[in-house]
This record gives C-alpha cells, sequence and structure tokens, in this order.
C-alpha cells in the first residue's frame, strides 16, 4: 500500500513535468517570435469531439482557427495559429476570440522566426500549463500524507519499564515534533510551487492577465490554508506540551482482556487543562475492487471513549498523570501481522484526547497489539 500511495506522487511529478514543457514553450513564443503587421485572411470556429460526460455523451469542444498574410523581405507569407499555444475550450471563448479578428482586419500577429507559416495573434499567456502544476500538487500531498501513514503506522513492541516490572511502555504512532515538522514541510512545498507558478505567470502576462489564471491562483492559495493551519495549530501545541507518554500492564492483548493504563503528559505550568479522554480503537484498511478500478478506504471497526479528567483539572507539578482501564471486546479483530499482504489490514491503538483551554486539543494513538483468541 505504501508503494500505491507514491504512485500519487510519481502521477503528480508525470503532469509537472508536461505543465513545465508546455510552460517553456509558451515562455519562448512570447520572448522570441517577431512581431508583424499582419492582415486576417480567415476567421473560423472549428468543432472537436470531446471527452464522455459523466451521462455518456461527448461534449465537443471548440478552437479559434485564424490565419494571416504578412509582408517579410518582400515576400507575401501566409501563416496560421491564434493563441500562444494550440487549445480548444467552450463554443464561447472560441467565438469571441473569432469576432475580435475578423476577415480583412490589420492587426498585429507574431510569427515563429524559424517558420514562418507559424504563429499566433492573441497575445495573452495562457494558465493552462501551469494548471498542470498546480492540480496535481493535490494528488502529491495526498499521496505524502498516505506515505507518512504508512511508513509511521507499524506497531512497534512494547519495551519494559525500568525499575518497573509488570509495566510495558508503548511509543506513539507520530510525534508531536514530526506532526509539526510535515505540517510546515507540506503548507512550505505548497505556497513554494504555487508562487513559483503564480509568479512566472504574472511575469509573462500583459495586461489584461487571464481571468481563470487570477481565479486559479486565489483556490489555489485557500486550499493551501489547510496545512498552513494544521501546522499553526501543531506549532502552538509545541509551546504547551510534549509527547504523551503511555505505560501498559499488558505487552499484548487477547480478546477480552482488561488493560491498565498509565498516562503521562508533561505540560506547562500556566497551560489550563480542562479534560482527558482515553480509549480503544480498531481501524481496518479495505480493499474494493469494482471492474478494473481498485479501491482503498479506512474504516472504523470498534471505538469505545472513557472520560478519565474533567475540567477543571488541578496540578501539583508540569506533568498530568492518569490511570484507567479498558477492555477489549470478546469479539476483537485480531491485528494484522508485520509484513501482512492481504485485506483488510487491522490496526489497534490506544487514543488519547487532551482538551486545553484557549487552545487546539491534543490527539495522539499508541499502536497495540491484539492477538487472536487462543
Amino acid at each position: 500500500m505504501k508503494a500505491f500511495a507514491w504512485i500519487f506522487v510519481g502521477v503528480a511529478g508525470i503532469f509537472m513535468v508536461v505543465g513545465i514543457g508546455m510552460i517553456a514553450n509558451q515562455a519562448k513564443k512570447l520572448r522570441t517570435w517577431d512581431p508583424v503587421e499582419a492582415t486576417i485572411l480567415s476567421s473560423r470556429v472549428q468543432q472537436h469531439a470531446g471527452s464522455s460526460s459523466s451521462s455518456g455523451n461527448r461534449q465537443p469542444t471548440y478552437s479559434p482557427e485564424i490565419t494571416f498574410r504578412y509582408q517579410r523581405d518582400n515576400r507575401t507569407i501566409e501563416a496560421s495559429g491564434a493563441t500562444t499555444l494550440s487549445a480548444s475550450s467552450s463554443s464561447s471563448w472560441a467565438h469571441n476570440i473569432v469576432r475580435r479578428f475578423p476577415a480583412g482586419k490589420v492587426v498585429t500577429a507574431w510569427v515563429d522566426p524559424e517558420n514562418p507559416a507559424r504563429g499566433f495573434v492573441v497575445r495573452q499567456a495562457s494558465f493552462f500549463p501551469y494548471f498542470f502544476i498546480l492540480f496535481p500538487m493535490i494528488f502529491a500531498m495526498v499521496g505524502i500524507l498516505a506515505s507518512s501513514q504508512f511508513r509511521t503506522g507499524a506497531t512497534q513492541p512494547a519495551t519494559a519499564v525500568k525499575d518497573a516490572p509488570g509495566w510495558f511502555t508503548i511509543k506513539p504512532l507520530q510525534s508531536l515534533a514530526r506532526q509539526h515538522t510535515g505540517a510546515w514541510r507540506l503548507a512550505i512545498g505548497w505556497f513554494a510551487v504555487g508562487g513559483a507558478a503564480g509568479g512566472h505567470f504574472l511575469w509573462i502576462s500583459e495586461p489584461p492577465v487571464e481571468r481563470f489564471g487570477v481565479i486559479s491562483l486565489c483556490v489555489y492559495g485557500a486550499i493551501g490554508l489547510i496545512p498552513l493551519v494544521i501546522a499553526i495549530r501543531r506549532f502552538l501545541l509545541t509551546r504547551l506540551l510534549s509527547d504523551a507518554q503511555v505505560v501498559v500492564d499488558k505487552p499484548a492483548l487477547k480478546p477480552g482482556d482488561t488493560i491498565t493504563i498509565a498516562y503521562r503528559q508533561p505540560v506547562r505550568p500556566d497551560a489550563v487543562i480542562t479534560g482527558l479522554s482515553l480509549g480503544l480503537r480498531c481501524r481496518q484498511m479495505v480493499r474494493r475492487r469494482s471492474g478494473n478500478k481498485t479501491s482503498y478506504s479506512m474504516a472504523t471497526a470498534y471505538e469505545e471513549w472513557v472520560p478519565v479528567l474533567k475540567a477543571p483539572v488541578a496540578r501539583s507539578n508540569r506533568a498530568l498523570e492518569a490511570t484507567t482501564t479498558l477492555t477489549i471486546p470478546a469479539e476483537a479483530i485480531p491485528s494484522s501481522p508485520a509484513g501482512f499482504k492481504g485485506y483488510p489490514k487491522t490496526s489497534w491503538m490506544i487514543i488519547a484526547n487532551l482538551e486545553i483551554a484557549g487552545n487546539p486539543d491534543y490527539h495522539s494513538s499508541f499502536p497495540v497489539t491484539v492477538q487472536g483468541a487462543e
């Protein structure tokens, strides 16, 4: 499944490479093609067979087809081309361009110095190739998040506590520092790619800037607020507390077992704790196939919460400490063994939710192994 997650990143990378090539091609045309005075010879809209819609009907697309004549070196040359990139879109878009360039109109055209029969009359940077870079960033983000989850999701064996026979320490699924760093990396990467692509688009554009490009950049920036907000929330938590420490009285569990959990949370003295809940959660990664399509999803098979502390929580030191017991249900599904390649993949974890006044809640998960019943 980790390899499948990285497919998202790989596919996004392929689209980005294509987009970069298109951007370079467009920038070269705007920078190096020669302006000439030209006369429009013909201007029409060409219809193309489009892709199938959800209803099964093929939606046509349209492109402006423009030919023009110009003089160079005492020769009359005919050229064709409407926009910097060959593209087809809606009927209204194509007809608007055709109406701007009727036959007989004298205009400024830009022609290829290496191939005089190629040119364009609409000197406006298209945002289409930049879309090939920004849109796949969503898939890249999903792939990175999924890969990170799979990489840290392996259950680590509980380790015995020194000087405390019969007690075992469980490491968190993902440390707060790693969550904080990962969220900042995603946010910085998102805005770095968007800033580079958007900045280049605006730099090569001449007024009027394509409206689709401006709207797309605004939407992209709004989506980027998601990892940015997550990063800020994680930053606020790192200033108040450290990773929780969980100690249990059994290194492995069986259906019907009762487990004692000792929870210790280092917290800054001025943080006001308003509640703490501990629980058990069983999650399954499910694979579904329909025809040639395969989909994966995460489903919660079991979840139980127990309120451990309620507001206000009095503390005499810098750590919050609590103890409770939880019971594995008798019909519990066993954890999938390490390296298990089948589906569904089952994992169990102890979960904690710490409520802090005026700050984001702190969520943490601690993987445990539930063995099959004998």
